[in-house]
């Protein structure tokens, strides 16, 4: 049954102008919302009923609650939690960004971690980042970007860092499917990625060693177009 609708701008709400992602942490605790045209991102506590709160909004140049000034989020379209709840990234369409922040279990805050431009200290496949996941053991964390026709691809070890990996790029060695790349989701046993193309009206499989993180391009599904 429906139960409540926030809006931005009313009640005290913000961060929610042209909302764009969302996200709920592991422990059921908060929502997070990334709002595109506000550059920012609405922070809602979630009691055991389901019912929410709003708790505050980060935006985009603003300093956080530790005076860390926030960057990167010019555009946010895509928002993530780790399984373990330390951390939310975020996508930034407009930046080209990958934005880290620090979660606190307790009180469901977010501080500002890291920014990863595309094209800076050798960093690939965030021009127009679309999609973002990471695997249910928290090892990796994937972003498709459809300017780059790319799957981006970090390591991630116990304090929430990144470390960039390998970039699969759309006709390259042997890749197809990934032009206008725009979706991905991780199976939950954590073994295959699923990757859509827009443009090529596309599904397509990669496998994923579980140990390593690596991934292998499998098969490609593509829709017959006349």
């Amino acid at each position: 049954a429906f139960r409540k609708a926030w809006v931005d701008g009313s009640d005290g709400v913000d961060g929610l102008n042209s909302a764009s992602g969302i996200a709920v942490s592991p422990d059921d605790k908060n929502v997070y919302v990334v709002g595109f045209a506000d550059d920012a991102i609405a922070i809602f506590e979630r009691d055991d009923t389901g019912d929410l709160n709003f708790q505050n909004a980060l935006f985009d140049g603003d300093n956080d609650i530790e005076g860390k000034k926030i960057d990167g989020l010019d555009g946010p379209l895509g928002i993530t939690i780790s399984p373990d709840g330390k951390n939310a990234y975020v996508i930034s369409r407009l930046d080209d960004t990958l934005v880290r922040f620090n979660r606190n279990v307790s009180s469901g805050e977010l501080t500002f971690g890291k920014v990863w431009d595309d094209g800076a200290d050798g960093i690939e496949g965030l021009d127009n980042p679309r999609d973002i996941a990471i695997s249910p053991d928290g090892k990796n964390l994937y972003v498709v970007s459809s300017e780059d026709d790319a799957l981006t691809v970090f390591d991630r070890n116990s304090e929430g860092v990144l470390n960039f990996r390998e970039l699969w790029r759309d006709n390259t060695d042997g890749i197809d499917g990934l032009d206008g790349v725009s979706s991905i989701v991780i199976s939950p046993d954590g073994k295959n990625i699923y990757v859509t193309g827009e443009d090529e009206a596309s599904l397509v499989v990669f496998d994923r060693n579980t140990s390593t993180g690596a991934l292998t391009f499998r098969k490609i599904f593509k829709d017959e177009q006349d």
